[in-house]
């Protein structure tokens, strides 16, 4: 297999003290993100552990994790940093503000796609195609195995530089709602 590694996702965050950073290990039997069969992403300072393997659910320190979006108030979004992409973040986050959504910038791809899993985060949203695949390679098998919603393009593993767009929601509905407004707002990912 093909073991992907990222000892620090969320490297600022750590390097401020900030809890949100993790490390993520993948197992995969391909070069690309749907050939994952195993993930780790471990938050440390938050003693946080999620495990998932192809087929068998997605785990926090041993317990089943089920996305659901929350039924009441606003939905809570978590949105990928646009200054990575020399972004403007203005229509992004005033379309997802209009909408009544709560946007949250957290730093840690794979820790906020983890809590999308969890049931913290309703979404997670990177518009731009900013991420390494490497750094959410595990965390979106969690995020799948959990039940949440992908959007995605297919990309290599191998390639640590190839940077993809990506978009977590807790539930179907929750997605294409994310997505009319990301076309409203001209911004969309690659697929």
């Amino acid at each position: 297999p093909l073991i992907v590694i990222d000892p620090v996702d969320g490297s600022y965050n750590a390097a401020r003290g900030l809890p949100f950073y993790a490390v993520s290990v993948a197992a995969a039997y391909g070069e690309h993100l749907e050939d994952v069969v195993a993930g780790v992403v471990y938050a440390p300072v938050l003693d946080e552990v999620y495990t998932a393997i192809r087929g068998g659910g997605a785990y926090l320190n041993g317990s089943k994790l089920r996305a659901r979006a929350m039924g009441y108030g606003e939905p809570v979004i978590s949105v990928a940093s646009p200054r990575l992409a020399g972004e403007k973040p203005g229509s992004v986050i005033r379309q997802l503000l209009s909408a009544g959504f709560k946007v949250r910038v957290l730093g840690s791809a794979s820790l906020e796609v983890c809590f999308v899993a969890s049931g913290r985060l309703d979404a997670y949203l990177a518009p731009w195609p900013v991420l390494r695949a490497f750094d959410v390679a595990a965390a979106l098998l969690i995020a799948r195995e959990a039940g949440a919603t992908i959007r995605t393009p297919k990309s290599a593993l191998g390639d640590l530089e190839a940077r993809v767009s990506l978009l977590v929601a807790a539930s179907p509905h929750l997605l294409k709602r994310i997505e009319a407004l990301m076309k409203h707002a001209h911004v969309g990912h690659e697929r």
